[in-house]
């Protein structure tokens, strides 16, 4: 972590952080908020956060981080919001803040960056190799898939062709439906 005085969030303009005006028109148009229904998956939270961090009343800590990084960048937000918010400016330094104070860094993060930007980025033949990998997988998944599950959740799924996710997760792991529900 750096902690070097240096603080992108502080060092924006303040008055962009002071454009949201708390009226909640972007609420409906968030979709990680539409899942969570949490304040703080909201673009009015992260502004929020943003602002108490460019306060000094909170420090960047992982629950912030992760909640910059939950945000898809959709920016549907920006255009419902009747103030004019930049938030993809506020986005944008606040995910820098958390590269920069290496909030989210962890062996297994760096290793999956390191091998797909440096590695299978870098050449048009590995992406293509393993673009057939893929579609390999993909051919050969649906024969392989149903033998590794038991026998009810087999018949299950063969005789519910729409969305056969929903069958496997209600049906061979009716807790994990009930924790994580699918969407209809």
């Amino acid at each position: 972590m750096s902690d070097d005085g240096l603080n992108l969030l502080r060092d924006l303009d303040y008055s962009v952080l002071q454009q949201c005006m708390h009226c909640g028109m972007c609420l409906p148009t968030c979709p990680t908020y539409d899942a969570t229904l949490h304040e703080r998956s909201s673009p009015r939270g992260r502004i929020a956060m943003m602002r108490a961090i460019a306060d000094g009343e909170l420090e960047a800590s992982k629950t912030f981080a992760e909640e910059m990084y939950f945000c898809l960048g959709c920016l549907a937000c920006q255009t419902a919001c009747p103030a004019g918010v930049d938030y993809a400016a506020l986005f944008e330094n606040a995910r820098a803040e958390v590269e920069r104070q290496g909030l989210l860094d962890g062996t297994v993060r760096n290793f999956v960056r390191r091998w797909v930007l440096g590695w299978l980025f870098a050449k048009q033949t590995r992406l293509r190799a393993m673009a057939r990998l893929m579609r390999a997988f993909q051919r050969s998944w649906h024969r392989s898939f149903p033998r590794a599950l038991p026998t009810s959740c087999t018949a299950e799924i063969c005789s519910s062709p729409i969305r056969p996710h929903r069958a496997i997760a209600s049906h061979c792991w009716p807790a994990a439906s009930k924790t994580f529900p699918l969407p209809r």
